[in-house]
């Protein structure tokens, strides 16, 4: 056993003075290391430089940062390296009602080369059609 986990129960609550129902846990660590099997793991990074490309995507606001997310990294091929979230946007004069503008920063690394801006942008663009067909996505 490396733990427990509960709910706290309604005389937990008052006395700690939460205001709706929490899950607790302890976890004895040594037992979880003692289990764990750390294997190190090396991938040489290719020498030539990243290319990094910043888009502000338009979508309704009901559409997650997780799927924008997993239809980027679908996208991106061979040279993706990382995907940061950056900010949300909202301004129902500028973007229209029930729309918020993601803004996002891919970093694009090729294996073989130097990866040019044309390359890059060709990336960028696939990204943004894909993004349109799977969330009706626009770039602002």
């Amino acid at each position: 056993m490396i733990g427990y986990l509960g709910e706290v129960t309604a005389e937990g609550l008052d006395r700690f003075e939460l205001r709706t129902g929490t899950t607790i846990a302890e976890i004895k660590l040594p037992a979880l290391i003692g289990a764990a099997n750390l294997i190190a793991s090396y991938v040489a990074q290719p020498p030539y430089p990243a290319v990094t490309r910043d888009l502000n995507l338009i979508v309704d606001e009901a559409v997650r940062w997780a799927d924008v997310a997993a239809t980027v990294r679908a996208n991106c091929g061979d040279d993706f390296e990382t995907l940061q979230y950056c900010d949300t946007y909202r301004d129902a004069e500028r973007l229209g009602d029930d729309k918020k503008s993601l803004l996002l920063t891919i970093a694009l690394r090729s294996k073989e080369g130097t990866m040019t801006n044309q390359q890059a942008d060709e990336i960028r663009d696939r990204i943004v059609a894909a993004c349109g067909k799977s969330h009706g996505a626009e770039l602002r």
